[in-house]
């Protein structure tokens, strides 16, 4: 069966296993909190048919949006049914090919470790900060501030709740960051002069965080937000294959450097390493889903 726009009003969709006539790829834009499942749907899917599903996972708002703007979506997954209402009353939804398959149900967890527990809804109040999908556009977020609007509780915390970009982002906001190596809790966190304080388990006093000094910090990729166009985060690059305008692969990014006018790549391979400047002129396009950047650049230079 040919795969078009197909809707779901709280998410969810199964792909037939039939190869889609005149096509080899399948754009699937979804909902983040379905990636775990989808992608072990898509690969079998993919085993399947010998057709290949590109996944775009993403708040449900965003998603809509990128497809209101002519982004190419065979297959969209929303967590609500507002974002499937919208995009049939512009008609880039057929009715007869949306379908309403899956629920969600909101659950509230805390860090690993940490004494404090949520028996009744009251019990958020005991909590420095509260990470939320954007409750202003994202789904979840949504169902999440109009459950404490209804219990009278939203007003008191909602100078607490930190947005995140979708619901995946959320749950790794309370996972562990990494301390020098070592994992703790964050606690809670909160911006000041510029800068971001943040109260670390097992850090209480001034003596113990003196000694942290220097040390790095990193925290869960899904926990950060999604760069501008253009942007990248310097993880993502890491292990792409660079190949210059004549084909030929000048190696692999083995790392990023900091310079003081641009960041500079840094490739392994080749029997050589090479230094590229990140800059207009030489990254010419990234491609993080081919793991590729294609770059000007000779091969002797």
């Amino acid at each position: 069966m040919a795969l078009g726009l197909l809707c779901f009003g709280q998410g969810g969709a199964a792909l037939s296993a039939e190869p889609p006539k005149g096509r080899e790829d399948v754009s699937v834009f979804a909902a983040a909190s379905l990636a775990d499942a989808l992608t072990e749907i898509g690969t079998a899917w993919e085993a399947a048919s010998g057709n290949r599903a590109s996944f775009n996972f993403g708040a449900s708002s965003d998603l809509a949006r990128q497809i209101r703007a002519g982004a190419p979506a065979d297959v969209f997954f929303s967590a609500d049914t507002a974002q499937m209402d919208t995009l049939e009353r512009q008609g880039l939804v057929r009715a007869a090919e949306r379908h309403d398959l899956l629920s969600n149900t909101l659950v509230v967890i805390v860090p690993e470790g940490r004494a404090a527990r949520v028996a009744s809804p009251r019990d958020l109040a005991g909590f420095g900060t509260i990470a939320i999908a954007d409750p202003q556009a994202v789904p979840a977020g949504v169902y999440a501030r109009t459950w404490l609007e209804g219990l009278g509780l939203w007003d008191a915390l909602s100078p607490r709740v930190v947005p995140t970009l979708h619901v995946r982002a959320a749950l790794a906001a309370v996972e562990k960051w990494w301390v020098g190596g070592v994992g703790r809790c964050v606690e809670k966190t909160k911006p000041h002069s510029g800068w971001l304080l943040a109260k670390i388990s097992g850090i209480e006093t001034r003596e113990q965080a003196l000694a942290l000094k220097g040390r790095s910090v990193s925290a869960p990729r899904q926990a950060l937000p999604q760069p501008a166009q253009g942007i990248y985060y310097w993880a993502d690059l890491v292990g792409l294959e660079v190949v210059n305008a004549q084909g030929l692969v000048l190696g692999i990014v083995k790392g990023m450097l900091s310079g003081g006018a641009h960041d500079v790549m840094e490739l392994s391979g080749d029997k050589r390493e090479r230094l590229l400047p990140w800059v207009p002129a030489v990254v010419k396009r990234v491609d993080l889903e081919s793991r590729r950047i294609e770059v000007d650049w000779g091969a002797d230079w």
